[in-house]
């Protein structure tokens, strides 16, 4: 007695069309993962900026003397230091702290882009805009506060999570 046994698996139309409609969702999702990665790096971008301006302002309390943070939109790097000037597209000896804001073809740096850190509280600090910008993302701004904390802020709004300038 012979029974032919029934062949498993897929035939190679079943595939084709598998692999057709995989590549237009991914086709379809794909200008929305562009735009999700720009915000994500930008976003990175600001809170690294951020980040940074706090902790100068820490260093400066914690040395007793007024430190310097040097923002070179051409590279997309900062450079905190103890000298006003010591930028940071090359090392040197007044560095303290050397940081990138990412890749400048994806993250475009603008405003006032040299700061100065006092090491105690003043009356009035000036603040310090520092525009960030990325191609399908809405713009980010990084500044001191009167009481010289960083604040992370929307400039033209739809940001989640952050406030408008």
């Amino acid at each position: 007695m012979s029974r032919r046994l029934r062949q498993r698996g897929f035939t190679l139309v079943e595939l084709l069309i598998a692999v057709a409609v995989s590549a237009l969702l991914a086709a379809s999702a794909w200008p929305d993962t562009a735009q999700w990665l720009a915000r994500q790096r930008l976003k990175a971008a600001a809170e690294h900026l951020a980040t940074a301006l706090n902790e100068g302002r820490f260093e400066a309390a914690r040395r007793g003397v007024a430190l310097h943070l040097a923002v070179d939109a051409q590279a997309a790097c900062y450079a905190l230091s103890a000298l006003p000037g010591c930028g940071c597209a090359r090392e040197q000896a007044c560095q303290i702290k050397l940081g990138y804001l990412g890749d400048p073809a994806h993250v475009q740096v603008a405003g006032v882009l040299a700061l100065s850190l006092a090491p105690v509280q003043q009356d009035v600090l000036p603040t310090a805009p520092l525009l960030l910008s990325s191609r399908g993302a809405p713009a980010l701004q990084v500044s001191l506060t009167p009481l010289g904390r960083a604040r992370i802020c929307a400039a033209h709004g739809g940001w989640p999570g952050y406030p408008h300038c």
